[in-house]
């Protein structure tokens, strides 16, 4: 059980550290707009019956934005989660050695020895 949890905690601490890392990474937005309007329709009067609020009847904008936000708190977050995923990873070590211990021990041949005293011949 320790095992596992150590394990988890291992792969949270991962997970914490790479969203820092992204959070240090520009983020970048793009949208289109297509904008249609009915040009202005000949008719008798002077003045059109239509309106173009538009610089054009068939306008399209692309635009795009590239923002980047780093400060203290960013580059303290990113360390900070460096240094968890590190005792992660040393508490995770331990419980994997410590599993190897309690699973190997029951088996090793001092421990037949002792369950079958002389008689072991290993």
């Amino acid at each position: 059980m320790q095992f596992q949890a150590a394990l988890t905690d291992q792969g949270a601490a991962r997970e914490d550290q790479v969203q820092a890392r992204a959070a240090l990474l520009p983020s970048v937005n793009y949208n289109t707009t297509y904008l249609y309007t009915q040009g202005g329709v000949r008719s008798v009067s002077p003045f059109p019956t239509r309106f173009i609020a538009n610089n054009e009847v068939h306008e399209y904008l692309s635009q795009g934005d590239v923002h980047q936000v780093i400060g203290y708190a960013q580059i303290a977050d990113y360390r900070r989660s460096q240094a968890f995923a590190a005792v992660a990873r040393a508490k995770a070590e331990v419980a994997a050695r410590g599993l190897g211990v309690t699973v190997v021990q029951p088996f090793s041949p001092n421990a037949f020895r002792t369950a079958w005293g002389s008689k072991w011949s290993g």
